[in-house]
């Protein structure tokens, strides 16, 4: 697929603003790994909710830090973490979400 199509399917779909939106999805592939997370963030508890850690996206040319959010617990289902795989080319996010 041609970058500025991969990009412009990244900034529709996994845009801050519309990440959680149903339905919208791409799989990209960034050339290298992501880089160090920032410095840990201490997170209140929440009764009621998990808290996703926040994580980096690649927006097609350039690293993007996407701030960690509480998504409601889900009776009967755990929350699995997303997380970068490395593939022949390059890396790829593989997103979080719950599990029974």
């Amino acid at each position: 697929m041609r970058t500025w199509l991969r990009t412009l399917i990244l900034l529709t779909c996994l845009s801050p603003v519309l990440a959680l939106s149903p339905g919208c999805y791409a799989e990209v592939e960034a050339p290298g790994p992501p880089p160090a997370p920032p410095p840990a963030v201490v997170v209140a508890p929440r009764p009621g909710y998990v808290y996703v850690d926040g994580r980096w996206t690649w927006t097609g040319q350039r690293w993007v830090w996407v701030a960690g959010h509480y998504e409601r617990v889900r009776g009967g289902h755990r929350y699995v973490p997303g997380h970068w795989v490395q593939t022949p080319h390059g890396y790829r996010w593989v997103e979080g979400g719950w599990v029974r």
